[in-house]
């Protein structure tokens, strides 16, 4: 006995149920290009300071979260430590913030963050930070991730990686290697 299948093909098109939708794809692509071609914005120089303190006027704040869910390796014999973790980072750059009136009311838009080639591929400033004791810099050990700007000039950054730090155990056993004599008066 010959089993018959049958076989019904369903074409479904998908339409946006939104009309806006393509729009604000232009929009994004002209606000990304707008930026990018203001001549203050350089991927190398960082933003100033929004501090109300003029001595403290130079540098720029970060706001940094590290956040560490999984302890990767131990080893004391080498003194590393390798922990998973996602790296928060958030600051203020007035060059990037629009109004949002000029560009279809988009609240944020996104740029390329560093690549697996290094933080010269990214499209705006990013801060350098390293760890202290870390064996490599942030940008060596973490993933690429977009950068989220908001209309506003906030400029957010997450990504996750594994960050390998130094350390060394202290010998802390409360040992006397000498003897003290009392003599009483």
């Amino acid at each position: 006995m010959a089993a018959r299948f049958t076989c019904i093909l369903l074409l479904f098109i998908c339409l946006p149920v939104n009309s806006q939708q393509p729009d604000r794809a232009l929009h994004a692509a002209r606000l990304r290009a707008d930026i990018l071609e203001r001549p203050e914005v350089d991927r190398l120089v960082p933003p100033t300071s929004m501090r109300d303190n003029s001595s403290l006027s130079s540098g720029t704040d970060v706001g940094l979260n590290l956040r560490i869910f999984k302890t990767k390796t131990v080893s004391s014999a080498e003194g590393l430590i390798q922990l998973k973790v996602w790296v928060r980072m958030q600051w203020s750059d007035a060059r990037m913030a629009w109004n949002r009136s000029q560009y279809g009311g988009l609240s944020h838009v996104y740029f390329q963050g560093e690549s697996y080639a290094g933080a010269e591929t990214s499209e705006i400033w990013i801060p350098d930070i390293t760890p202290y004791n870390g064996l490599y810099g942030l940008s060596q050990t973490t993933e690429p991730a977009l950068i989220r700007v908001s209309h506003d000039g906030t400029v957010y950054h997450s990504r996750p990686g594994v960050l390998e730090i130094l350390w060394c155990l202290l010998d802390v056993n409360p040992r006397h290697t000498d003897t003290s004599h009392f003599i009483p008066p």
